[in-house]
């Protein structure tokens, strides 16, 4: 009885040290050096199974043995879960900046050759409220967010160029200048 108390009690040991195990691995993310420090805890752990005076162990060796091994490779695989979704953000964070950065730089090398920079979604619609154009339109003050490009052009074969450049617009090109007349608020 002693010996079985004693060995649920190592057992719980080891499961409480779970989470320490985790904690720790989470300071890190190299998977060699988690498997390395949990192997040695478990090695610890075994080596200081206690044997009673009749020689019975208190613990079975197997028994914590594979508690160990379920450990460590419970932590194991939860670190490697929180570290490829940390990996995963990161990238997505990279990406994002990445595409602002050539967002900025297109809008700024075009602000040197165009009176006006307007920036279209996939539907065709002006995405923001594109106050160069408007006062250029003389459409003071008035948000052209929202509106379609082609409806301030009043020539149908400007719409059709425009529509056309748009349609063979690609990702490798992603900012077009367009020539065309508009009309204005007048």
């Amino acid at each position: 009885p002693l010996g079985a108390r004693t060995g649920s009690a190592l057992q719980g040991v080891v499961d409480a040290s779970l989470m320490p195990q985790f904690v720790l691995a989470l300071l890190s993310l190299k998977m060699g050096l988690i498997t390395f420090w949990n192997l040695m805890i478990g090695v610890a752990t075994v080596s200081s199974i206690i044997v009673t005076e009749d020689g019975t162990e208190c613990a079975s060796r197997g028994s914590v043995l594979l508690r160990i091994v379920t450990n460590t490779t419970i932590v194991v695989l939860a670190s490697a879960g929180v570290k490829s979704w940390i990996e995963t953000d990161v990238r997505r964070k990279i990406d994002q900046i990445m595409l602002t950065s050539e967002r900025s730089a297109a809008r700024a090398l075009l602000g040197t050759v165009c009176d006006v920079i307007v920036e279209l979604d996939s539907a065709m619609t002006i995405i923001d409220e594109a106050p160069q154009l408007s006062h250029l339109l003389l459409f003071e003050g008035r948000s052209l967010k929202g509106q379609q490009l082609q409806t301030f052009m009043p020539d149908n074969d400007d719409c059709e160029r425009y529509t056309q450049a748009m349609h063979n617009a690609s990702p490798d090109m992603p900012a077009q200048a367009l020539h065309t007349r508009m009309r204005d608020a007048d």
